[in-house]
């Protein structure tokens, strides 16, 4: 039942058992996320092609023991290889050394921003949806939370916590 109704409001344990976070918080890495957009873009743009072929490949696998294999062993090629014919374009229209140096160090820097900015703007839309659903659906929210604390006071009965 917990499951159930968990899923079907899409919400995760952790939503739950932070209550969605506060308020002021959700609002604050709202904002920070605002201001972080053009470096997500950036990022996004320049490392959509190597995140993605890994996935691609990985995916026409047959054997799902070595897909995880598989996608390691092509991101340390495909990251390099993209980030060098990427350098080399922008060598070639800009004619600039440091330009296509700071580039291609900004590639990865901006690759580690977007994949955390995916990460919170993830967890942020999980705290709005569940701050929004307690406030509209809030008897629905109370009983998954009285289900939620229900399964963890047995679970730490049953450790001995």
């Amino acid at each position: 039942t917990y499951t159930k109704l968990k899923n079907s409001l899409g919400l995760t344990d952790e939503l739950i058992d932070t209550k969605g976070n506060c308020f002021i918080k959700l609002l604050f890495r709202s904002f920070a996320l605002l201001i972080l957009s053009p470096i997500f873009i950036f990022g996004l743009i320049n490392n959509i092609f190597p995140y993605q072929i890994p996935i691609w490949l990985s995916n026409k696998m047959n054997d799902e023991q070595f897909r995880s294999t598989f996608k390691f062993v092509i991101s340390l090629l495909a990251f390099p290889i993209f980030y060098l014919l990427q350098s080399l374009l922008v060598q070639l229209i800009f004619s600039d050394w440091n330009t296509t140096l700071i580039y291609l160090i900004s590639m990865p820097v901006s690759a580690t921003i977007a994949w955390l900015w995916l990460n919170t703007y993830k967890c942020i839309s999980g705290g709005w949806s569940y701050t929004y659903k307690s406030v509209f659906k809030s008897e629905v929210i109370s009983k998954v939370e009285k289900l939620y604390y229900k399964i963890i006071d047995k679970t730490n009965k049953i450790v001995g916590i």
